[in-house]
């Protein structure tokens, strides 16, 4: 599962982060074996739709997944509104009908919708992995402003 690999956390982007690019490129080697593989993939974004969002929002090219990590025909794409990617989405039928018993998780914003998504494992019974590839100085890039829409 890819979560928040979007364009407005790149260079150009509404909400630039420190060091996307390194933390894209690994999602993108995982992503190539996973496909691979044969195994099943789950891209996850975020849209912030409220009048005072100031990136993720809905219709905008900074909400679109990054290409480096863009969904092939048949991946499955979960659209969601708060950290945690279960939270008022379809994302557990999509695991559940596609036989999903492993997760792995990587992701933009580890520190917060990556822990987010993770959490809720121990009910859905999945086994987890969780990656993460940034380094603090990039962490540190993405402390999030008051009007941040993962902060309520």
């Amino acid at each position: 599962m890819i979560v928040d690999i979007q364009r407005d956390y790149f260079p150009g982007g509404a909400h630039p982060l420190e060091g996307p690019e390194a933390a894209a490129a690994s999602a993108a080697r995982l992503l190539s074996g996973f496909r691979a593989a044969g195994n099943p993939v789950f891209h996850v974004r975020h849209i912030w739709d409220e009048d005072e969002a100031t990136f993720m929002r809905p219709g905008s090219e900074g909400v679109e997944i990054h290409e480096s990590v863009e969904p092939l025909d048949g991946e499955t794409v979960i659209s969601k509104e708060h950290p945690n990617s279960f939270r008022d989405t379809g994302l557990e039928t999509e695991l559940r009908d596609a036989g999903v018993d492993e997760l792995v998780v990587c992701g933009m914003m580890t520190s917060m919708c990556g822990f987010d998504s993770r959490r809720p494992h121990s009910w859905l019974k999945l086994r987890l992995g969780f990656l993460r590839w940034m380094t603090p100085r990039a962490r540190r890039g993405m402390m999030r402003p008051r009007n941040h829409p993962h902060r309520h």
